[in-house]
Order: structure tokens, then sequence, then C-alpha cells
């Protein structure tokens, strides 16, 4: 091997390059812990943010639950006293147009017996409801419905039919049937408090949509891409992240009405309230490699300063002093650590 070669600087070799090393050792343990700390603190702030969120949709939804609890605790009341009622049909439509009146915002009430045939209505008038579809599986599950009509019974338009199974001794005899008008739930709620709330849908637990803030329209344009609603009935409130239908990004937050049953979807603006602190938290490892960088900063500038240019210093003296046999003073000689003095 040449002088030369022998003599070609290598970059690992540098004191530059082993300061870092060991201070990235020496740094280590901290920086694990740091790693350790930022992801719980920011665990809790994304839980604090997701459940800050929740609330804010369970509360934008609440007048959607007051209309459809007040729907299923008319059709209970009308369930307890209807049996005595429905050997007189037209005194039975009487008094349900009478309730129907009190009641203010619903625009049907009807009783359905296990055989399809109604007689007995707010409006007075019969239908048969047996080859209706949905209306054997509704028998046999004998358990609360919610669903959507295009055409409701009285022939006024979209409506939400809420039905409650009446029972005897025990056994099913039929289901009262309340209809809420669409335009009542659609209408519903001031979001201009909030503009992050960008929709606010209901869905049933079959996942059909119930309602929409924005109209039936703006509903389907603000779905998760690629998403069965119905998925989200098993499972308790929860937030995620996804593009919409037509590649926004949003925010969705499920809270569920009526347990089981009916369930709200708000559609959040992800970059607005705290739907945007939940799209804008840190990665955990950001603080932790920030901090190791300033310390090889500091450490680097620190060889500078005190050991590397003093050594070069000492070099270029040596150098004259090999050349003409004096020794100049230079004035960095009083700035050096006393070692190399």
């Amino acid at each position: 091997m040449t002088l030369k070669e022998d003599q070609t600087p290598r970059w690992y070799k540098s004191l530059r390059f082993r300061m870092a090393v060991m201070m990235s050792l020496a740094i280590l343990p901290i920086g694990m812990i740091a790693v350790s700390q930022t992801r719980s603190v920011t665990e809790q702030a994304q839980q604090n943010s997701e459940l800050a969120l929740l609330g804010l949709t369970e509360q934008a939804a609440a007048e959607e639950r007051i209309v459809i609890q007040r729907a299923f605790g008319l059709a209970s009341g009308v369930g307890a006293f209807l049996p005595q009622m429905l050997e007189n049909p037209a005194a039975c439509s009487k008094r349900l147009a009478k309730v129907l009146e009190n009641a203010g915002i619903f625009n049907f009430i009807g009783y359905v017996p296990i055989s399809g045939k109604m007689t007995c209505s707010s409006t007075g008038v019969e239908l048969d409801y047996a080859n209706t579809p949905g209306f054997a599986e509704a028998v046999e599950a004998e358990t609360p419905r919610i669903e959507v009509s295009i055409d409701g019974p009285n022939g006024e338009g979209s409506v939400i039919n809420i039905s409650q199974p009446v029972f005897e001794e025990d056994d099913l005899t039929g289901f009262v049937t309340v209809s809420v008008p669409h335009s009542i739930l659609d209408a519903l709620g001031d979001d201009s408090e909030n503009e992050a709330l960008l929709d606010l849908l209901t869905f049933n637990e079959n996942g059909e949509i119930l309602s929409s803030r924005n109209g039936a329209d703006a509903a389907v344009a603000n779905l998760p891409l690629g998403t069965n609603l119905a998925e989200f009935t098993t499972v308790a409130a929860r937030t995620f992240s996804r593009q919409s239908v037509y590649g926004e990004d949003r925010i969705y937050a499920v809270v569920p009405i009526e347990t089981g049953k009916i369930f709200a979807l708000g559609v959040w603006d992800k970059d607005n309230g705290v739907s945007g602190q939940i799209s804008k938290i840190l990665p955990t490892s950001l603080f932790p490699a920030l901090m190791w960088m300033i310390s090889l900063a500091v450490a680097l500038f620190a060889v500078h300063r005190l050991v590397s240019r003093h050594i070069r210093s000492v070099g270029a003296q040596m150098m004259r002093f090999a050349d003409n046999r004096t020794l100049l003073t230079d004035e960095r000689t009083r700035e050096m650590p006393s070692e190399l003095q």
C-alpha cells in the first residue's frame, strides 16, 4: 500500500462521524423513552378528539333522536289501548285521527294485524299489507322496525315508517305504524354554529338511509367510498377517515340513536374544527427525531468549535515551524482548550 493511499481520508474515520455515532448511542435510551411517551400522548389526544367528535355528532342528532323516540313512544301508547277498540273500526280510526292531531309532527297512525289487512287508521282508509315486501319477515321477527317508504300510506310523499309490535298474552297480534314525513327530519337542526359538520344522516340496521340534513342526493354523495352502512350497526360508536363517493377527504362519526335500530352518521370536514385536529395529529416519531437532529447539530458544532478548528490551527503552526523554524503567535491560541494549548 502506497503512502498516498494510506493517507487518503476516510469519511467514517472522521471525528465528526464518530462523535455523531457516539451521541446517537448516548441519546438512544432517552429517544426510546421519548417515543413511548409521545406515542402515549398522541394516542390520548387522538382519543380525546374522537370522543369530542362523537359528542358533537350525538348532540347534532339530538332532534332526530327526539322525533324518532316520540314516534316509538306514541306507537307503544297506542298499542296499549288499541286492542279494546278493534271491534269497531270506525271508532278506532276516529280515535287514531284525534291522537295524530294532538301529536302534531306525524302524518299517519295505523294498526296492521298479522293478517296484513289494516282496518283501523288515522285516515280511515283500509289497506292490505299482506303481500308487502318484508311484512312476513316482520311478523316472524316480532321486533320493532323502521324503514323508508317512497309513498306513505296517506299519499303525501316519502315517509319513515316506525312499526311497534303489539302483543296479547305474549302472542303477536299486529303492529302499530307511525309515519314520520321525510320533510320533518330533513329540516331538523341548525348546523350554522358548526361549519365543520357537512351533513348528518340517519340509517337503520339494514344500512338503509332514513334521512339527510342536505337531502337524498347529498346523502349519497357524502357516503364513505366503498362502505355499506350496515357494517356500522354491529359496533359501538366510532370515528374513521375515508374518502367520500366523490373522492373528497372526510371524517365520519357513527353514533346510535335507537340502540340496534337507528344510527346517525356525521360527515365532517377533515380540515375544520375538532375533525381537523384528528387529521393533524403528528407522527409519534417526529419529536424524538427532531430531538436527535438537534442533539447531533449541537455535538457537531461543539466538535468544530472546541476541537477541529484548533487542530487545524496547530497543524498550520507546525507546518510554518517546519519551514522556517519560527513559531508565530496565533490569536486563536488563547481560545483553545487548555489541553490543546
